[in-house]
């Protein structure tokens, strides 16, 4: 089985994360194993074997992992997983849609109650905002209740006026864009 595992293994990763085996044999667990991991800075990674207690004291006293598999897919998806882990994602911002402040209805510390066009995308309840006001982002803050008419809504798209509860500090005033956007998490190169 080590010679189907260590190719299936050496297959996996990634343009910036790769695995890397520094040694592969059969037999049980030993305290050699544990000690080639400690310096690689890994884990011991073995299928259908198990580990001495010898082996798997050294294990615990130097913070080395040991994995074992009885079945090979396991064992690849775990590695998978590890591998990504190590990945760092890379944060996107997605902006969901725009809307152009029409009116201000009123004003109480953060609550802001307006009407607006929506320009672009579309705009949820709960959505996280930003008020721009020329180039300038004036304020943050998030959307607390979505109104068509008399309606209460969960989104209203492009083309269509709405009324806005939002939370945000600054006074906002006609003409300021109601900008809804969230983060994207992905791994690089994907």
């Amino acid at each position: 089985s080590v010679e189907a595992v260590v190719p299936a293994v050496q297959a996996l990763g990634y343009e910036l994360v790769k695995p890397n085996i520094v040694y592969s044999g059969v037999g049980a667990i030993t305290e050699n194993d544990v000690n080639l991991a400690t310096a690689a800075k890994g884990v011991v990674v073995a299928f259908n074997v198990k580990a001495g207690p010898a082996a798997r004291g050294l294990a615990d006293q130097n913070g080395v992992e040991i994995r074992i598999y009885q079945i090979i897919y396991d064992l690849i998806d775990d590695v998978d997983a590890t591998l990504k882990g190590k990945i760092k994602p890379v944060i996107t911002e997605v902006i969901d849609g725009r809307l152009e402040i029409r009116g201000v209805f009123r004003s109480e510390r953060a609550l802001k109650i307006i009407g607006g066009l929506v320009t672009e995308g579309r705009i949820n309840r709960g959505a996280t905002i930003r008020v721009i006001r020329g180039d300038e982002t004036i304020a943050t803050g998030r959307v607390d209740t979505l109104r068509r008419f008399a309606d209460t809504v969960n989104e209203v798209t492009a083309g269509y006026e709405c009324g806005l509860g939002i939370t945000v500090r600054p006074k906002v005033a006609e003409g300021d864009i109601v900008e809804a956007h969230h983060e994207e998490e992905s791994l690089p190169g994907s």
